[in-house]
């Protein structure tokens, strides 16, 4: 299940309609570690984990680090804010799933001091299988910020800027605020 989190950080961060877009929220640029990645599926069930990717947001594009893919090279999306705290982005480079490339989604966020909420509902066929994720959460903490802790684990590591950042694996929140 592990690997499901390359799945999860992907969702959050894919899809984008450049047509009517806003100007980039200022807030949202800069790096993200994710601190707890939550899935919803079809039939109920729930999954978590605590990490291990970051994202970087510049003006209109996003880029996607995590620690457990393979030689760590990031996911690569365009994106638009569409509305305030709604994003569009659009998978333009994927390393190990080429069928992904121009996949679209939307995303609701939010930021609230130094964190950041995503939320998505993955497009599925219908009817939906029962193990398909219906619904994505994800909290991140912005990166060198006073929220953003020192102690490192490597599971954690992953990059910005095209560096290696040390990340910490935090403790999962206790409750989400969606």
């Amino acid at each position: 299940m592990r690997l499901n989190l390359f799945s999860v950080v992907a969702c959050l961060t894919m899809p984008l309609t450049l047509a009517a877009a806003e100007a980039p929220d200022v807030a949202l640029l800069g790096c993200w570690r994710a601190e707890l990645v939550q899935q919803t599926y079809e039939d109920g069930r729930v999954w978590s984990d605590i990490g291990g990717c970051t994202l970087e947001f510049s003006a209109n594009r996003i880029e996607s680090a995590c620690a457990l893919r393979p030689g760590n090279r990031p996911v690569v999306y365009r994106y638009a804010v569409s509305e305030p705290g709604r994003y569009t982005a659009r998978i333009v480079e994927h390393p190990s799933l080429q069928a992904a490339v121009g996949s679209e989604r939307s995303y609701d966020y939010r930021i609230e001091g130094d964190r950041l909420y995503i939320s998505t509902n993955p497009q599925a066929a219908k009817p939906v299988p029962l193990n398909a994720v219906v619904r994505v959460l994800s909290v991140s903490v912005r990166v060198g910020s006073q929220t953003d802790r020192d102690d490192v684990s490597d599971r954690a590591k992953a990059g910005c800027q095209g560096r290696l950042a040390e990340l910490q694996v935090p403790s999962p929140m206790a409750s989400s605020k969606y």
